[in-house]
């Protein structure tokens, strides 16, 4: 039963603070030792006008001990109570304990989808304080599912570790958050409770911006007791309600809420809000005098692409194919240039809108001829009536020394290539959004426009919007800046919308990161100069074929792509697939990394994920789904067993449909790393369920390179894509599988108290020896990785028992080898040891498992070095170096040439030493300054031996 228990009333209220209790929590004795409820009443002494509530609810965790309901259906049953009780008609602060958090934020949520009354409640919020409340869940809610499915409440269910409706819920709150002026306080344990952490940091973090979660030295039971008004939970509570309850004092009276409706802001906008758009700007037709002069205000030249230009001014060329997709500032950056270069061009300088894309009629060849020597001073009468006649005139004309002729906004080469040929009259500038090849074939010096870089963008708004919009908020200038892509109309648009609505960096980053997208505040409301107007003069020129393309990138929203998904997506041929990106790429809506590899930018991949359901039916956009997901599946599993050809076998039917061909490993490589950010983006916005057995499948297909690679963070977003897939699908033996390869690149990137829950959970689901030994093997890598090598060295050991007994050769000799090398940093004099690893290398080398015996050679090493056999040292990190350079892993290759480096100068051996060091830098050179730092040390005194440890990876458990 709900209700809400009344601690304290003051005559007159000003804020309502509400506690809200967790799991198999009590309204009273959660908040008190031995039911006191004394420290709530403080609050209403310590700060006037404090009304104090506490919630009872029910929220038993077990069957047996209650009743409890859904987190959704409580969060209706709340606010109806809360309702009742006239709560929202004045501020109100939430102090929330575990799973009381996630109620809270759930009935926030809930209020703001309802009506009336009940719609205040999430306006009038001015304050949340989470005590240890486990955002993303708890692993011992999971566990408890698992083995007590039958007696777990509702309640539990809602607190399962990665829960999918937790992640969503906070996401939603993440959002309101940002729109709200509530304060956040996030507090959390930092003891375990009866030898459990029943909530870790990273799940006590909710994600909100400018929040920190503050760790406090007490349990997940105390530390909603405080003992006195010194405790830092007490204080931090008290200071919310205290400044909640000043806010009030400070708010505006009804006349200061008054303006002047006459009165014009001091940034009002300028007459020409977005100066960079070629077609926005420019009228159709010449201007009437024969200089090019341009005064486009917030103007910013880009150095490498004028420079470009000097051929031109110089005399080396005399026709430059200038080319950029939609709204880059080409039209601008050509009329600048000649306007700054006039006094090299002493004749005419003509300018003419060819008016290739846009509103109107493109000029024809008969009317440009016409229009140019119009403005070269020729009378009406003078200018022949006949085409050709005209055309030959006006090239007689148009070359004399000097000259200038600008034809901009070109639909293609053919518009132009009559009078052009058999070469330019004069000095010549073409723009484009076509690339111009005919031209270019024909001898033209081709330019491309690129989009800005972030300092050109930063420059471009600071001149703009001024520094202080800029220093505001860093954060939200920098999201503004990626979702523009460096296109200048872009950011005049931002720099128009900010101006006109007084809107802060973080105003505009929000409405265009919101569910509207950045398409729609990105129009001024006419048809020339918003994205998407823009961009659809050049998509009505597309073939069908190509069109269908442009949707599905639009559908896959991935910034690389290869031929081989656009074909297997829409089901073309390869010519059919080519024929279409080569004709994007005409057009300058995707760029050609080679002959196999596209790329397009977020504001295109915006217009076309726009497109796709306009050009593509919905039947049109599964079948594309399902073509896609299935090739990627495939591709990546066959990629996979070349790269790690004795890697067990997935407990799930396999779709092998694929024409890779045949791979070798560098092959295999490199199509991961072409296909890596599309297969991140298929697993991110594929529709489920039509597509999880592959999208699993795919999500453990890329492991191996990822893990090879370096790429661990997005090694764990696949695999939190994974844990869901299999959750999706009920199988708890993928869902170990799942848990366990996150686990894996959690170690890697240091999260390791959240490794140990994904593998508690994996330990809890394997289905056999073999799978339990290597979830015990992955939990000593997260020892090994903290330092912690006594416990390290007691799994593996356990490990090795597990696969002894299962006859696992290769099993038993990898954990063997990580029992020596972790026996090493114990007890390095161990007389087992030397024949240890000499078993398990030798086992490893008969089977032909190279990776692994990488590692034990490694492990040999070490234990050389720690005996102090220097040179046999130096021979068995160079021998593993060797093996890793085979399997192209550049990490293991590096980390083993370092090792040998470090006991070649222990040896005295600088020669060796620095030549072991160079190959280790260059190989982690790639990876950034952090995994090459402590290099300079080692080259500036090679004399001592400076060790500094790579942060040390394992082979996939």
């Amino acid at each position: 039963m709900t209700k809400l228990i009344k601690i304290a009333s003051p005559a007159e209220v000003a804020v309502d603070v509400i506690f809200v209790h967790g799991l198999d929590g009590d309204a009273i004795q959660t908040w008190g030792k031995d039911g006191s409820s004394n420290w709530l009443d403080w609050l209403a002494t310590d700060v006037a006008g404090v009304q104090v509530w506490t919630l009872d609810y029910d929220a038993a965790s077990s069957k047996l001990r209650g009743a409890s309901m859904r987190l959704e259906d409580r969060a209706v049953n709340v606010l109806e109570a809360l309702s009742l009780e006239d709560l929202g008609a004045r501020p109100i602060c939430f102090v929330a304990h575990s799973l009381g958090g996630l109620l809270v934020k759930e009935v926030i949520l809930e209020s703001r989808g309802a009506s009336g009354r009940k719609a205040e409640l999430s306006a009038a919020v001015a304050g949340v304080v989470f005590l240890s409340t486990p955002h993303s869940g708890s692993a011992l809610a999971s566990i408890a599912k698992t083995l007590v499915p039958y007696f777990s409440s509702n309640a539990i269910f809602d607190l399962g570790l990665d829960d999918a409706h937790l992640r969503r819920m906070g996401t939603h709150y993440r959002d309101w958050a940002d729109s709200s002026s509530a304060a956040h306080v996030v507090l959390y344990e930092n003891r375990d409770t009866r030898h459990v952490r029943v909530v870790t940091p990273s799940s006590a973090d909710p994600g909100l911006s400018r929040v920190t979660p503050i760790p406090v030295d007490q349990d997940h039971v105390s530390i909603a007791k405080p003992a006195s008004r010194d405790d830092l939970v007490y204080k931090s509570i008290l200071r919310l309600v205290r400044d909640t309850r000043s806010s009030m004092d400070r708010q505006p009276t009804e006349a200061a809420l008054h303006h002047d409706p006459d009165a014009i802001p001091n940034n009002s906008p300028p007459t020409d809000p977005v100066a960079t758009s070629e077609s926005a700007t420019t009228p159709t037709g010449t201007t009437t005098s024969p200089r090019i002069s341009s005064q486009t205000p917030y103007f910013l030249m880009r150095r490498a692409v004028s420079d470009q230009l000097l051929p031109l001014e110089a005399g080396r060329a005399s026709l430059v194919a200038l080319s950029g997709p939609p709204g880059i500032g080409k039209t601008t950056l050509v009329t600048q240039w000649a306007s700054s270069h006039s006094d090299r061009f002493p004749g005419a300088q003509l300018y003419v809108n060819m008016n290739g894309y846009g509103p109107g009629p493109r000029i024809d060849l008969s009317e440009l001829t016409r229009i140019l020597l119009t403005a070269l001073g020729a009378p009406p009468t003078a200018i022949p009536e006949g085409d050709e006649e005209r055309l030959a005139v006006c090239r007689t004309q148009l070359s004399g020394a000097g000259n200038l002729l600008v034809l901009d906004n070109v639909e293609s080469a053919v518009q132009v290539a009559r009078l052009l040929s058999p070469f330019p009259p004069c000095a010549t500038l073409v723009t484009s959004r076509d690339t111009l090849e005919p031209l270019v074939l024909s001898g033209a010096l081709a330019v491309k426009v690129p989009p800005f870089n972030e300092s050109e963008s930063s420059e471009y708004l600071e001149n703009r919007l001024g520094t202080s919009w800029l220093r505001a908020d860093r954060a939200s200038v920098d999201l503004v800046i990626e979702t523009c892509s460096g296109v200048p109309l872009a950011l005049g648009l931002v720099g128009a919308r900010a101006s006109m609505d007084a809107l802060t960096s973080t105003d505009v980053a929000t409405q265009l990161t919101s569910a509207e997208g950045a398409l729609d505040f990105l129009d001024l409301g006419d048809d020339r100069s918003g994205i998407a107007a823009v961009y659809s003069w050049s998509l009505s020129k597309l073939s069908m074929l190509a069109r269908s393309a442009f949707a599905f990138i639009g559908l896959l929203r991935s910034r690389r792509f290869r031929r081989d998904l656009i074909r297997a997506g829409l089901r073309l041929t390869d010519r059919e697939a080519q024929q279409s990106l080569l004709e994007l790429r005409r057009a300058s809506l995707v760029d050609a990394q080679n002959s196999s590899l596209f790329s397009a930018h977020d504001l295109t991949l915006q217009v076309a994920a726009s497109s796709a359901y306009k050009w593509l039916s919905e039947a049109e956009c599964d079948r594309a789904w399902s073509g896609a997901v299935r090739f990627l599946a495939s591709a990546a599993y066959a990629a996979d067993r070349v790269l790690y050809p004795k890697r067990s076998e997935i407990p799930l039917p396999v779709s092998k449909e694929t024409d890779l061909g045949a791979l070798t490993y560098s092959k295999a490589f490199e199509w991961f790393r072409e296909s890596l950010a599309a297969a991140l983006a298929v697993l991110d916005n594929a529709p489920r369920p039509a597509n999880t057995h592959e999208l699993w499948q795919l999500s453990w297909g890329l492991t191996t390179y990822l893990d090879r690679s370096g790429s661990w963070e997005d090694y764990a977003r696949s695999q939190r894509a994974g844990v869901e897939l299999a959750r999706s699908l009920n199988d708890a033996q993928l869902i170990a599988i799942s848990q366990r390869l996150l686990a894996t690149a959690l170690t890697r990137t240091g999260h390791h108290d959240e490794a140990r829950e994904r593998l508690s959970e994996s330990l809890i689901l394997s289905d056999s020896q073999s799978e339990a030994a290597r979830t015990t093997l992955a939990l000593a890598f997260v020892d090994g990785a903290q330092g912690e090598f006594a416990p390290a060295l007691n799994l593996a050991s356990q490990a090795f028992e597990i696969y002894n007994e299962e006859d696992d050769e290769v099993g038993a000799a990898r954990a063997l080898s990580f029992v020596v090398a972790y026996r090493t940093q114990v007890d390095p004099h161990h007389p087992a040891s030397p024949a240890d690893i000499r078993r398990a290398i030798g086992t490893l080398r008969s089977l032909s498992n190279t990776w692994e015996l990488g590692h034990a050679l490694h492990h040999e090493g070490a234990l050389h070095r720690a005996l102090g056999n220097l040179g046999e040292a130096v021979e068995s990190f160079a021998e593993s170096a060797e093996i890793f350079r085979t399997t192209e892993d550049p990490y293991l290759e590096a980390r083993a040439w370092t090792a040998a480096g470090d006991s070649a100068a222990e040896r005295n051996d600088h020669v060796t030493a620095y030549r072991y060091w160079s190959r280790a830098r260059g190989l982690l050179a790639p990876f950034g300054p952090a995994f090459t730092a402590g290099f300079s040390e080692r080259f500036a005194d090679s004399k001592e031996t400076v060790s500094e440890p790579l942060p040390t990876p394992h082979p996939m458990p």
